[in-house]
Order: structure tokens, then sequence, then C-alpha cells
């Protein structure tokens, strides 16, 4: 039973985490996309412009693009989740 319950704390605490990221993610990311390309053209600009940064900040926008699409997908694999601990 403490199992159980320890789980599906675990559970709601992934779901709080997974709505809060999506609400950041989707409030702030034309934001990033803004500083991405200022910062893209900047490093350009002064030739400072490494791999790691690109593959880095691709990493970052391709993640929360994609997270942003999926988010009904995995908010709905949480659910299920949910009610099977209830």
């Amino acid at each position: 039973m403490m199992l159980k319950k320890i789980s599906y704390m675990m559970v709601l605490t992934l779901k709080m985490g997974c709505i809060l990221s999506y609400e950041v993610l989707a409030k702030f990311s034309t934001l990033f996309y803004i500083i991405f390309i200022f910062g893209l053209i900047f490093t350009v600009k002064n030739n400072n412009v490494t791999v790691e940064i690109l593959a880095v900040s691709s990493l970052f926008l391709f993640g929360s693009w994609s997270y942003c699409r999926l988010y009904k997908k995995i908010l709905n694999w949480i659910l299920k989740l949910e009610t099977k601990f209830i």
C-alpha cells in the first residue's frame, strides 16, 4: 500500500513537471528562438562559432519544439499511469 502511494506521488510530480515545463516553453519559445538567432548572428560575425554551440542550441530548439508538439500524447500517457495507481 505504501509503495502504491509513493508511486502515485511520483506520477503526480511527473505530471506537474510536464505541465509546468510545457507552460514555460509555450510562453517563452519565441523569445528562445530570437535569442538563438541573434546569438548565432553575433557569433558568426565575430568568428566564434563552434560545432558545440550549434549542436547544443539546435538540440535545445528541436527538443523544445518536439516536446510542445508531443505534449498531448505525453500528458495522456501520464494520465493513464495516474489512473493505474488510483
